[in-house]
């Protein structure tokens, strides 16, 4: 799948809370807690199964001076480490 097209969603078994600046996220099948940096938050907060990659992108650069590329590069990995971990869905 074009990772400009996917639509990042959150697992049925996963529950978080905004602390502060932080996310905590929790999953309850294996009741496993994971603390997202801030970086990692505000990508956190953007992913709600209906923005893709493309438009997360489009609102981190509105955030950080970094270059597009540079930008959807670290979403990618960012992402697909969350979905290795079961904290992620990708559609």
């Amino acid at each position: 799948m074009d990772q400009f097209a996917q639509r990042p969603s959150l697992p049925s078994n996963i529950s978080y809370r905004s602390i502060g600046e932080f996310v905590v996220i929790l999953d309850e099948l294996s009741m496993t807690y994971y603390k997202l940096n801030d970086t990692g938050s505000i990508i956190w907060n953007l992913i709600d199964g209906k923005r893709t990659s493309q438009e997360i992108t489009t609102e981190l650069s509105n955030i950080y001076s970094l270059e597009y590329d540079q930008i959807m590069h670290h979403l990618h990995t960012f992402i697909s480490e969350l979905v290795s971990e079961g904290l992620l869905l990708i559609s």
